[in-house]
């Protein structure tokens, strides 16, 4: 890595990225989640006309056995080619993760292996945790990597799942089917692609300060079907089981568990008893406790609900919902009870961030004594899906950016494609100077990640290609980055 000016390049080695040491020293039954090896499931399609059709048939027709060996690469390109969109592309770094890096150098290795080895490796989780709530993400890649096993591997609760039919009359997908197509509706709300439709929805879900709890409970919310009576209380202990095994932050680990043990309950509520009645509503405002475990909940509802078939939302369970949502809502204000739960764990998600963070800056005195300070000044969605080696690459960065004003590093990702971070002093105006730089310069930005610190500090993180594709060249890096200290010195 060579450092001149703040500016900061790092290539990344090639091959698949290696996976961090395990986290979880117990280990955990996930043999009981692995799906049969003869389990089958038909390629993801747009059956109910809504949902992104996140893998195409053509192209995986002539796969016949998606459980069996995988190569990496070919796995990579594979995935990048079977998407609609560029997040195939972007993303294609998940499926070295969760395939390439397991060590398959002859050839391919058993899916059992991966799973065992993915399933608790925290690593691949913050990847895919990341790609959930990126703002603009679609979940287009979601399909693809499902039909390839990595969506199993990562979470041997799915592959358990895989091609298992609903008994009931509404539900006309399978459970690994249906909640593919929920995280992707509930993505393509996150991202406005719904605003036309979902005015109010999309509203509030853009509005989610947590985005990561409200998307695995609605990840996990049917994951319990097949575990005896009561889906929703066998969906809580598989949270529970996977909060220990990736360290999930506790606060949102009980989140989670809360809307997968509620998730029926607004559905129930808003079709099944009388809405006039005050004790009812009350009563389920002191259940809720807070407006964002209603927001949450409200949120998980519509895309479950949405999800089961084309015919299952109308306009009538609409309104039935949202007149719940707002009853509910007006009760919380009224006792008080608007400010969200976790404020008072802020604290502790930097505390235990900076903890990470110390032993990774190495020798570098500067950067060890900064550590609480950095820590300090992130956002709280910034602390809770970042990995620490990560971090401790922005604490360098921003060091630099507050004594000289600017940093910038390049790292070249295996999906093909380069991850640029850039750090300056936060003002009006200033993303706009940075996609100006970049798009002079034939540098596509396919995905931003915007992040401004308490102390005024703003860091970027970005996924960059050239117009063809692949990392952007040495010359037209260097020609950006001598724009990007001219525009950001004269603005």
């Amino acid at each position: 890595m060579g450092r001149e000016e703040g500016h900061l390049v790092h290539q990344a080695p090639p091959g698949p990225p290696r996976l961090s040491p395990r986290l979880l020293g117990a280990d955990d039954d996930l043999s009981r989640l692995e799906a049969a090896p003869d389990e089958r499931s038909a390629p993801l399609d747009d059956r109910d006309g809504t949902a992104p059709a996140a893998v195409r048939r053509d192209r995986l027709a002539e796969r016949k056995d998606v459980r069996g060996p995988i190569d990496p690469a070919k796995a990579s390109i594979e995935l990048a080619h079977v998407g609609v969109g560029h997040e195939d592309e972007i993303h294609g770094r998940i499926l070295w993760q969760a395939v390439g890096a397991r060590g398959a150098t002859d050839g391919g290795a058993d899916r059992s292996e991966i799973a065992r080895g993915i399933a608790r490796d925290r690593d691949a989780h913050f990847e895919f945790w990341q790609y959930l709530v990126r703002d603009g993400s679609e979940g287009q890649a979601l399909g693809a990597l499902h039909e390839l096993g990595v969506l199993g591997a990562l979470f041997p609760e799915i592959g358990r799942l895989r091609a298992r039919a609903q008994h009931s009359l509404y539900h006309v997908y399978t459970v690994d089917t249906h909640t593919v197509f929920a995280l992707q509706r509930l993505m393509r709300l996150r991202a406005g692609a719904l605003a036309d439709v979902e005015p109010e929805l999309t509203r509030i879900a853009r509005a989610q300060q947590r985005p990561l709890v409200l998307m695995l409970g609605l990840l996990f919310h049917d994951l319990g079907k097949g575990l005896g009576p009561d889906h929703s209380a066998r969906g809580a202990e598989l949270v529970r089981a996977y909060a220990q095994r990736v360290a999930l932050d506790p606060a949102d680990a009980a989140d989670v568990e809360w809307l997968v043990l509620a998730h029926l309950k607004m559905s129930h509520l808003s079709q099944r008893r009388d809405l006039e009645d005050m004790a009812l509503i009350e009563a389920f405002a002191r259940e809720l406790r807070t407006v964002e475990r209603l927001q949450m909940l409200y949120l998980l509802t519509y895309a479950d609900m949405a999800s089961v078939s084309a015919e299952n939302w109308t306009d009538w369970k609409s309104r039935l919902l949202r007149l719940l949502y707002e009853k509910a809502h007006a009760t919380l204000l009224a006792e008080g009870l608007d400010g969200p739960e976790h404020e008072h764990t802020l604290e502790l998600r930097r505390e235990r961030l900076a903890s990470a963070l110390a032993p990774l800056v190495g020798d570098d005195a500067a950067a060890r004594s900064a550590v609480s300070e950095f820590a300090q000044a992130l956002p709280e969605r910034y602390a809770s899906i970042v990995p620490p080696a990560d971090a401790a690459r922005h604490l360098k960065l921003w060091l630099v950016a507050k004594k000289s004003g600017f940093s910038a590093e390049l790292r070249q990702s295996q999906s093909g494609g380069a991850e640029l971070t850039l750090v300056a002093p936060d003002r009006p105006g200033l993303l706009a100077v940075f996609s100006a730089a970049l798009a002079a310069n034939g540098i596509d930005i396919l995905a931003a990640e915007v992040n401004s610190l308490e102390d005024g500090i703003a860091l970027d993180q970005f996924i960059v290609r050239e117009p063809g594709g692949g990392a952007p060249a040495p010359g037209r890096w260097n020609a950006a980055h001598a724009d990007l200290l001219r525009l950001r010195a004269s603005a």
